[in-house]
């Protein structure tokens, strides 16, 4: 498997990999950063790989902020508050991690795209086709007819150009935010993290300064089938764990088309879409037991 992925803001990156790094007899090839800057964010990911005890995954950094790809972005949360001791930022070069992402679809590893999907882009425009041979699953997209939400869906709005060439060119699984923001890591259960190990306590910390920055618990915690001690959703721990094979959720196939508005991508489904495998709903309460479950046992 390899982890494409923005780590640095919202919480649910580092507890995906946090994740996946606790998974059993799961090989992880490698992990490439996308929307960086000077190689910050492979820092946060070397530091929470290390933490987890997994110092010999590689760690690359993707498609920078210089290279103009993307829409701006919110700031970057205060990392003297957020991470525990200095990151070391961990610059590379693009095409590193591009040829990193080739070696990968070439040797048929599972390709997770938990941030936006420039450096995936970037890999079709040098390998045309490529993308077709790809077991790729990526955190993503909206498909409820009733609700516009695409504005924030920030994966597939913060670089709308690559989006396109992605789902142009390859046949995803889409883990749909009409299945994510069912999920909830609740108040119980960062008090169990708090009390678990180094990385258990990396996760609570960043998941309850992020929820009161942020005042997640009164944005959300009306929402119906939403707990009161919401903390915040399990976004892209369940990308991952639908990757691994994770069963308790709705598939449905559907043609996605995406058209371009004032900049931004309008999402619905249609005849004449792209053909993708989209997770829609999900056993949300099995879910959260099960992610606190691996997190904290190592075991499925």
């Amino acid at each position: 498997m390899i982890v494409d992925t923005d780590i640095g803001d919202d919480p649910n990156d580092a507890a995906a990999l946090a994740m996946l790094a606790r998974w059993p007899d799961v090989e992880i090839m490698g992990v490439t950063t996308v929307n960086d800057d000077h190689g910050r964010r492979a820092g946060y990911a070397r530091y929470l790989l290390n933490t987890a005890g997994r110092n010999a995954v590689p760690v690359f950094a993707g498609a920078d902020v210089r290279g103009g790809y993307f829409r701006p972005k919110k700031p970057y949360v205060t990392e003297t508050k957020y991470w525990p001791d200095d990151i070391h930022p961990l610059p590379g070069r693009e095409e590193d991690a591009v040829a990193f992402l080739e070696e990968g679809v070439r040797r048929g590893a599972l390709m997770i795209g938990i941030g936006p999907l420039t450096n995936f882009a970037l890999l079709e425009r040098r390998h045309l086709g490529i993308l077709s041979h790809a077991r790729l699953t990526v955190m993503g997209g909206w498909t409820r007819a009733d609700l516009d939400c695409s504005k924030s869906d920030y994966n597939f709005q913060a670089d709308i150009t690559s989006t396109q060439i992605v789902l142009g060119n390859s046949r995803p699984i889409l883990l749909t935010l009409n299945a994510a923001v069912r999920t909830a890591l609740r108040l119980r259960d960062v008090g169990v993290l708090a009390r678990g190990s180094a990385i258990e306590r990396l996760i609570a910390r960043q998941s309850l300064l992020f929820a009161e920055e942020k005042n997640l618990a009164d944005v959300y915690g009306g929402v119906e089938g939403l707990p009161p001690d919401f903390v915040n959703f399990h976004h892209d721990e369940l990308t991952i764990a639908v990757a691994l094979g994770w069963p308790h959720c709705t598939r449905k196939h559907i043609n996605l088309q995406l058209d371009e508005s004032e900049g931004y991508l309008l999402e619905r489904e249609h005849p004449c879409g792209t053909p993708v495998e989209a997770i829609v709903d999900v056993e949300a309460e099995r879910f959260n037991d099960f992610w606190l479950h691996v997190m904290t046992t190592g075991q499925l």
